[in-house]
């Protein structure tokens, strides 16, 4: 495979990736604003090619680049809960939405869905760990 090829590839995987998350409604953020769960190292300071760079430093500053961007919005698409919990059809036992609280009887924000199944059914994830 060329490195122009497998740019083409990584940034054909971006697109996608980006019109996945569109669809769902993630707004980017922009540059410097993503929360941190933890502060590491001193400021950021953005690696630059020399002006003399050669051709392929080029093409392969390109793909890694794109390689970075692939990954992140991978991890990105990953912590999003996009999956069905439980295989097979879903029963919803409550909505989302306001309904009359089963322990005090009064109306009450329910702000999830309750799914039906058997006891010993299997359930998964629907997004990565945090």
């Amino acid at each position: 495979m060329t490195l122009a090829s497998l740019e083409e590839s990584y940034d054909s995987k971006v697109k996608r990736i980006r019109g996945v998350l569109t669809e769902l409604g993630v707004v980017r953020r922009q540059a410097g604003t993503e929360p941190t769960r933890r502060q590491i190292g001193g400021p950021f300071v953005a690696a630059r090619l020399r002006p003399d760079a050669v051709y392929f430093d080029r093409q392969m500053n390109r793909v890694s680049l794109a390689r970075n961007q692939v990954e992140r919005l991978t991890r990105t698409l990953g912590n999003i809960p996009v999956r069905k919990p439980l295989v097979g059809s879903v029963d919803l036992a409550s909505t989302f939405g306001v309904r009359m609280d089963p322990f005090i009887r009064a109306p009450a924000m329910h702000t999830g869905l309750d799914m039906q199944a058997q006891a010993g059914d299997p359930v998964r994830a629907t997004a990565n760990a945090w």
